[in-house]
């Protein structure tokens, strides 16, 4: 019985000279704790810009692969996938399909531009289909070859600021250089894209000093380009790493921006509306195709 109290009272002071130090790594866990919750969120914000989305329209099965779209009327969003050679119109107060043309057959389309009654529709392999009278039903349409190829992977697509012209972006290998993509211009008199491109989005300009992929040639890869009614700016989103640029006149990297990947899971296209009203669409690959209508940047 002596034995037995003796070794309690050991074991009673040794656990009184241990409890400080439990109650110390017990506090520091703690503390640990308050500091992650207090601040992890600011690292997670910028790492993302989580826009406010102020509507959302969830595509019809056809557009489930939406590749390009261009704001046209109040309401009315002209919109093609990547498969068919099918202009359709999409009406955001109703919510759907009002209208549709075949311009061409099956196909990897992947940008759509269009002036007045012409729309431009471009291949991912360079080519740019002029359809005439794209509204009808059965368009007159007419091919123009370029010197881009499926190794380039055209996706992006827009009319410049003086509609005399039509800005194309390549997804993938750029045709003069690994440490930029190249913005190129065609010509919409002389059916020709100029070889030198009129601006590049350069890898080693400072917007992305520190972003994640940096030095990597593929750094960002555009899918969907369009220019600002009101500032002249270009707008430029990545499909693959959900991001996007904006380029001022002088085609200058402005800003860069990594989009929440919750709310852009794959951008393949942007759109501005005579106001200047943004839309950014998603392809349905990572989920459901949609049109998100974004409060601004």
């Amino acid at each position: 019985m002596l034995s037995t109290g003796i070794n309690e009272l050991k074991l009673r002071k040794e656990y009184a000279m241990q409890r400080p130090v439990v109650i110390f790594c017990a506090s520091m866990i703690l503390v640990s704790i308050i500091l992650w919750m207090r601040y992890m969120p600011k690292i997670e914000a910028d790492m993302e810009a989580k826009l406010d989305i102020v509507n959302e329209w969830s595509l019809p099965e056809e557009l489930d692969e939406i590749s390009g779209m261009v704001w046209v009327e109040d309401n009315i969003i002209a919109a093609i996938q990547d498969e068919d050679g099918i202009i359709y119109s999409y009406d955001l107060e109703k919510k759907d399909i009002v209208h549709q043309s075949t311009f061409g057959d099956k196909g990897d389309y992947e940008g759509l531009a269009i002036k007045g009654s012409t729309a431009y529709v471009v291949r991912s392999d360079g080519t740019i289909f002029q359809v005439d009278d794209w509204r009808n039903e059965n368009p007159k349409t007419s091919e123009w070859e370029t010197f881009l190829t499926d190794d380039h992977n055209v996706e992006g697509i827009t009319l410049s600021a003086d509609a005399q012209s039509l800005l194309l972006t390549v997804k993938d290998e750029d045709p003069s250089g690994k440490s930029f993509k190249g913005i190129y211009t065609f010509d919409l008199i002389s059916h020709q894209l100029r070889k030198e491109p009129i601006a590049k989005i350069d890898f080693d300009d400072a917007a992305f000093n520190d972003d994640e992929d940096q030095g990597d040639d593929k750094v960002f890869n555009p899918s969907g380009i369009d220019v600002h009614p009101k500032t002249g700016e270009m707008y430029i989103v990545d499909g693959k790493k959900s991001k996007l640029i904006i380029m001022d006149k002088q085609w200058k990297i402005k800003k860069m921006v990594k989009l929440s990947e919750s709310q852009f899971p794959q951008p393949e296209s942007i759109t501005f509306s005579n106001s200047g009203t943004m839309y950014i669409s998603n392809e349905g690959k990572k989920g459901s195709a949609n049109i998100l209508q974004p409060k601004g940047l």
